[in-house]
């Protein structure tokens, strides 16, 4: 009686405290045992893979971190000054620098509760790498939503975590990619969630991570993140149809749900609202209305490039032994191979509506990353709004891969399971299919061993030629992958047989369920490893401080005072340093710069002096020496290039013009084939007349005495003190932008022309005034009240939520 009575109340007490499980809050869950026992484990192997970076100081050396760095930096002095840069002028003659995602500080929310930390030192790349852990906790948190054991669920986070594409993204120098990536199964967490247990709380929670990703600025991966959600809210209809509620479930669900979303877009209003304006005057907009299918799909994954999830290295390992059909890349798009068979094990085991959503979600999202070697992309292009501003189509990759450790983490668990419920004659056939795979294993290795060169002449069959490089050097480079695929052939028989090992051991009771999991989970790592350190090792270097960066030649042409632009040509044209000294340039690069200046760099050029002239360029920097009668050599020199100093030669133009300058007359053109056409024209003399596209309001005459004086200049505002006898147009060397830029004569607002097809103008009465410019986009003031606003709602709700529990 005694025994019945205890044994009750254990069962009243285990069902209480499931109860109180699940009533607890994301909050309290944080707090909970084994969260934090994962998080800590999630730590340790990121120690382990990026122990150079969080201990050494070390960073990544690779171009579009360097790339990034200057940009960072040319425009941190600004807001080291108290004026937050919301235009760069140091690329492509000036361009927008918040509206472009050049320079969006403060506005992640993390990132403001981190900043204390860079004031005492902690480098930013730390932060960046610690970004990790929410791939990894936030696979956990969902795969545990969703029942899994605890070593299943760490299995599906590690594996996603650690996934070499999501590692290439930081060491690449694409932090904001894989910063917005991370948030993908946290997302995922909180829509469950609110679409479980529709309420204002959940409301707050899926506006709260969605914002913070879309705040991270990495517009594509956000894309689609929200495409991955309207997938799972499909879903979720689906599975309501069979319930006798439906109308009642729709009803509830789809206002807190859209209202979810509003608020998530609500709360990074202060980013998208200004990126979206400006995608209208940008390469990715502009009046094409996005990128070309043909520039758009150049980084198509091939079909058959799915042999690198079965072997990293069997196109080669990116760079110089890549032979696949893109372009160029860094990195191969492998899972690990005990994550592959797990996933795919997932399907047969058990059979859940979830794995069958992420199996769709997963193979429709490798079908668009075809990208022009199947319709599906084409078809998204043309239907879906936005999906034509984004190239790389191979970049949604990253959402299959997180298809597959979900699915890895549930063929753990079920494969647990299922050897734990075996009979003995069940036990008996599963033995022989283990050493049927074993048997097909060895049969491989044996032919790895006996009949090597054999491989090697069918593999070196498919290496194309490179018609660049000699006898010795395609020799060399064939021999690096031929040497790359056959090392990780043996890899991948030893991962593969250890698992089959492991799971006959477990069949004959010599090791426990439990430790099997954990071994599983081992080997997967140093299989995920093995091919993360080939990523991390050779990019990491001794940290360069570029904010203190050194370089003469910069130096030099900085120790001129006056305002003026600089021309790198050839291999420097695309390099940004120049703008740490403060040096603005024609040059640069940008993925989504200005349509106008894009049109003119591809219809004119900067071949003529007319168009230097007009540009305000000053100085020529050349890799070469080189003679021409309109320059003049001013210094040899060197300069910091690609990670090392190499000679340039510094050539002034002759006849160079200052930022502003009054014409003699003015041209209307509308159809800017002609405008290009008189543009390239050798003889173009931009103070002889300048080209608009509407009439003047004004009348212009050409003044017999002029003079202006610039009396300042900064990103945001400049001015000007000026003089003509009679009514005339005065040009100003600054790239037309109307979504911001304001002109003002002696205080008084005046309308800015469209000039020479990418400059501005205004008109000036005759006599001296004062002209003045100035950048206050409303868009970004505008998104930044919205922004505020939601975070309060959001916060008020959460903690009134709390409180009333």
């Amino acid at each position: 009686m005694e025994e019945a009575v205890n044994s009750k109340k254990y069962t009243q007490k285990k069902k209480s405290m499931k109860k109180r499980k699940q009533s607890m809050s994301p909050f309290d869950h944080i707090l909970h045992k084994e969260w934090i026992l994962s998080t800590l484990f999630f730590a340790i192997v990121l120690f382990i893979l990026f122990y150079q970076i969080i201990f050494s100081g070390s960073s990544f050396s690779s171009p579009d971190q360097a790339s990034a760095s200057y940009t960072y930096y040319s425009l941190k002095k600004w807001f080291d000054k108290g004026i937050y840069p919301l235009w760069n002028p140091y690329i492509f003659s000036g361009m927008p620098a918040f509206s472009a995602l050049s320079f969006n500080l403060f506005v992640y929310l993390p990132m403001l509760l981190y900043y204390p930390f860079t004031l005492i030192g902690i480098p930013g790349l730390v932060f960046t790498v610690f970004h990790y852990l929410i791939a990894g906790f936030g696979t956990f948190l969902l795969l545990r939503r969703w029942k899994l054991k605890p070593i299943p669920a760490f299995f599906g986070g590690l594996a996603y975590m650690i996934m070499p594409y999501l590692i290439t993204m930081l060491v690449y120098g694409h932090g904001s990619q894989m910063m917005t990536a991370v948030y993908i199964p946290l997302v995922l967490w909180a829509v469950d969630r609110l679409l479980s247990k529709p309420n204002l709380f959940n409301v707050a929670l899926v506006g709260l991570v969605m914002g913070i990703q879309l705040q991270r600025g990495h517009v594509q991966i956000a894309y689609y993140t929200w495409m991955l959600v309207g997938a799972y809210f499909i879903y979720f209809l689906i599975l309501s149809l069979r319930k006798e509620n439906l109308k009642e479930i729709f009803l509830k669900t789809t206002p807190y749900f859209i209202v979810a979303l509003a608020l998530a877009f609500c709360l990074s209003a202060v980013l998208y609202i200004p990126v979206h304006n400006y995608s209208k005057y940008s390469i990715r907009g502009g009046s094409g209305g996005g990128t070309g299918f043909d520039y758009a799909t150049m980084w198509s994954f091939h079909p058959k490039e799915m042999m690198t999830f079965l072997n990293p290295s069997y196109y080669g390992f990116g760079g110089v032994t890549y032979w696949g059909k893109m372009p160029f890349t860094d990195y191969p798009n492998y899972m690990g191979i005990l994550v592959l068979l797990l996933a795919l094990l997932s399907v047969f085991i058990k059979k859940r509506k979830i794995t069958i959503f992420f199996i769709t979600v997963g193979a429709l999202g490798l079908l668009v990353a075809f990208g022009k070697y199947f319709f599906l992309y084409k078809l998204f292009y043309k239907v879906l709004p936005y999906f034509n501003k984004f190239r790389v189509p191979a970049m949604i990759l990253i959402v299959t891969q997180f298809c597959t450790a979900v699915l890895a983490g549930f063929g753990l668990n079920d494969l647990i399971e299922f050897m734990g419920s075996l009979d003995n004659s069940a036990k008996k056939k599963i033995k022989k299919i283990i050493l049927v795979g074993l048997g097909v294993l060895v049969v491989f290795a044996v032919y790895l061993l006996l009949f090597k060169d054999s491989f090697k002449t069918i593999m070196f069959a498919k290496y194309p030629a490179n018609p660049q490089w000699n006898f010795q050097q395609v020799r060399y480079v064939n021999n690096l992958r031929f040497n790359m695929v056959y090392r990780d052939f043996w890899f991948m028989i030893l991962f593969v047989s250890g698992s089959l090992i492991l799971s006959y051991l477990l069949l004959l009771k010599r090791v426990s369920l439990k430790a099997f999991a954990l071994f599983i989970v081992v080997i997967s790592f140093f299989d995920l490893y093995n091919v993360d350190a080939r990523i991390i090792k050779p990019r990491v270097s001794p940290k360069v401080n570029v904010k203190n960066l050194r370089d003469p030649a910069c130096e030099f042409m900085a120790s001129d005072s006056e305002v003026f632009r600089i021309f790198p040509v050839q291999n420097l044209f695309g390099d940004k340093h120049w703008g740490v000294f403060g040096l603005q340039s024609i040059g640069g690069y940008h993925p989504a710069k200005l349509k106008v200046y894009q049109d003119l760099m591809d219809n004119v050029g900067f071949k003529t002096m007319g168009i230097l002239r007009m540009l305000n360029v000053k100085y020529l920097i050349s890799p070469a020496r080189f003679r021409d009668g309109n320059f003049e050599e001013v210094k040899i020199s060197n300069t910091y290039l690609n990670g090392k100093m190499v000679p340039v030669g510094i050539y002034r133009l002759k006849n160079y013009l200052s930022r502003a300058f009054f014409v003699d007359s003015v041209r209307i053109i509308r159809d800017k084939k002609k405008i290009f056409s008189v543009l390239r024209n050798p003889d173009f003399d931009p103070r002889e007349f300048a080209i608009l596209e509407e009439n003047p309001a004004q009348e212009v005459f050409k003044p017999d005495s002029t003079s202006v004086t610039v009396t300042k200049w900064g990103i945001h505002e400049m001015e000007f003190n000026v003089y003509t006898d009679k009514p005339s147009l005065l040009v100003i060397s600054e790239i037309y932008y109307p979504n911001g830029w304001k002109a003002f004569i002696d205080g008084e607002r005046t309308r800015i022309y469209k000039t020479n097809y990418v400059l501005r103008s205004v008109v000036v009465p005759s006599g001296k005034h004062t002209v003045r410019m100035v950048f206050k986009p409303r868009d970004i003031f505008w998104g930044l009240a919205i922004s505020l606003i939601s975070l309060a709602f959001i916060i008020a709700v959460m903690v009134v939520k709390r409180h009333e529990k």
